[in-house]
């Protein structure tokens, strides 16, 4: 696999991934912001 190939695949999945958080971040909404963030630093 050449770069052009590997850097187009990684810049398609980035996006992917940053359009799946908008929904992950929707889902959230509903929780305390303080346990979220106490469950990331776990």
């Amino acid at each position: 696999m050449d770069k052009k190939t590997f850097a187009f695949i990684v810049a398609l999945f980035s996006f992917l991934i940053w359009g799946a958080l908008v929904i992950y971040w929707h889902q959230l909404s509903s929780v305390n912001p303080l346990e979220v963030v106490a469950h990331r630093a776990i």
